[in-house]
């Protein structure tokens, strides 16, 4: 895996990315959730949820969890900006505390 010198040169270098990746795929995470059109009332209390969590969700919040800084040294799991495929992973942290 990645050492954590190489995850703060990643996020140093591709923070902009890495938000802007994550804006997007929650954006179209809500786009498709409120697309759903169903009579069935399992699927509709479902979407209710999911629409309750969306509403609730900070995106900076959620995100500094997957970025290491002072407030979080020692993520559990961690974003890595991949090059070359322009999106993010997500990895688990396996560093040494």
């Amino acid at each position: 895996m990645h050492s954590r010198r190489e995850i703060i040169e990643n996020h140093k270098q591709h923070y902009n990315e890495i938000i802007e990746y994550f804006k997007r795929d929650l954006s179209m995470a809500k786009r498709e959730l409120n697309s759903i059109k169903t009579a069935d009332e399992l699927i509709l209390k479902e979407k209710e949820k999911m629409t309750s969590y969306f509403k609730k969700a900070k995106v900076s919040k959620e995100i500094g969890q997957l970025i290491i800084s002072e407030k979080n040294i020692y993520p559990i799991i961690y974003a890595w900006w991949d090059v070359d495929n322009s999106d993010v992973k997500i990895y688990k942290y396996e560093g040494v505390k």
